[in-house]
């Protein structure tokens, strides 16, 4: 029985948490459990590329529990030994192993996955074009090469790889959110153009509404067309959001689906996930 433990894809190439009813499954099943880690599949094809790219991908297999071990262990420590054996960076690989990914447009669609420019500290000013990630706002750019690494001309690096980016950026995208909060809310948080949505019901996809915009201020997101709300949606009654693909998003609100795609190849549905699901953490 073959199991995708975290159920997802990632985005930076470090494997996350899996879902606990994995264990449960274990428990309940009572047979064997082998790993499987996939080594430079992340890089062969991020989940934010366009296209694929060649290169080297290796499996390691390893068995980690046998099955009489199984019924002498809690759900928990079951858990417990999935997860800290599943524990992998594709980054940290990269480093000792250095194989190359060959292919074009290496950058194309990083946006989508980084929002944040360490530069100017703006959301939403990143754009790709081949192997290039500039900020229209501050000019601040790099190149990822081959190698799946970031280089620049520019005297500062901030970041070599989308991984570490990625961790200052959820980071940093915490201190936005306080912010804003001791701010009393003020003004817009987060402002989309071009946006799409659909609502899903009973798997019967309504008529959507396109060309509106997207609108963050207070404690709640709404959908806008022709400069009128229509769809007001609390934060803390937001549940289930996911990205779907790498470029559109999804959430249940008050038990009812919602779908939302975007225009603009650059904008981040992942920058959407990440904040909502900040903000009902800190607000």
């Amino acid at each position: 029985i073959g199991v995708l433990p975290e159920g997802m894809r990632n985005w930076d190439g470090s494997v996350q948490e899996p879902i606990f009813a994995t264990a449960k499954l274990i428990k309940l099943l009572s047979i064997p459990v082998v790993r499987v880690l996939s080594k430079g599949s992340y890089l062969a094809f991020p989940r934010w590329a366009h296209y694929k790219r060649k290169g080297k991908i290796t499996f390691n297999y390893e068995l980690i529990i046998m099955a009489e071990q199984i019924k002498e262990m809690s759900v928990d420590e079951i858990f417990h030994k999935i997860n800290t054996n599943l524990s992998y960076s594709e980054y940290d690989f990269q480093r000792r192993a250095m194989n190359i990914y060959q292919g074009k447009n290496l950058a194309e669609r990083l946006e989508l996955f980084l929002y944040l420019c360490p530069g100017c500290q703006q959301i939403g000013t990143l754009n790709s074009r081949y192997d290039a990630l500039f900020c229209s706002k501050c000019g601040y750019g790099v190149k990822y090469n081959e190698y799946g690494f970031f280089t620049t001309d520019r005297e500062i690096l901030y970041f070599d790889n989308p991984a570490d980016w990625n961790r200052w950026q959820v980071s940093f995208s915490k201190t936005l959110l306080k912010n804003y909060q001791e701010n009393n809310y003020r003004g817009i948080f987060i402002q989309e153009e071009g946006v799409n949505y659909q609502k899903v019901d009973h798997f019967k996809k309504l008529e959507p509404w396109t060309d509106g915009q997207l609108i963050w201020k207070g404690r709640k997101i709404s959908f806008y067309q022709n400069g009128k709300e229509y769809l007001p949606f609390e934060l803390e009654h937001i549940k289930g959001i996911n990205v779907q693909y790498n470029d559109r998003f999804d959430f249940y609100y008050k038990e009812q689906l919602y779908q939302f795609y975007f225009n603009s190849n650059s904008i981040s549905a992942y920058k959407w996930e990440t904040m909502i699901k900040l903000a009902q953490q800190i607000f």
